[in-house]
């Protein structure tokens, strides 16, 4: 029996941080010995649709844990509600 082989490169994006768009620091909470990372970090997105008063414009923040629960306390504190579920929502 004959086989043929290929051999193919790829390239694999690998995602080594995200940085908080509030305070600067870095979303990496531990890394271990083998380089791996656990990265806890919160994203917010808004897409405005037609006739609002950002008409197009689409929004994205990413927040570390500390920057998030200041936005989820502010939030809170004014009156606001944050759904908070284990699992996903």
């Amino acid at each position: 029996m004959s086989n043929k082989t290929k051999k193919i490169a790829s390239v694999v994006e690998v995602l080594e941080d995200i940085i908080c768009d509030m305070c600067g620091l870095s979303c990496i909470v531990h890394e271990y010995d083998n380089g791996i990372r656990d990265i806890e970090s919160a994203h917010f997105y808004a897409n405005w649709g037609y006739g609002s008063r950002d008409d197009g414009e689409n929004w994205a923040v990413d927040l570390c844990i500390d920057c998030a629960y200041k936005v989820k306390n502010f939030i809170e504190n004014n009156g606001g509600k944050v759904i908070v579920s284990e699992g996903g929502l």
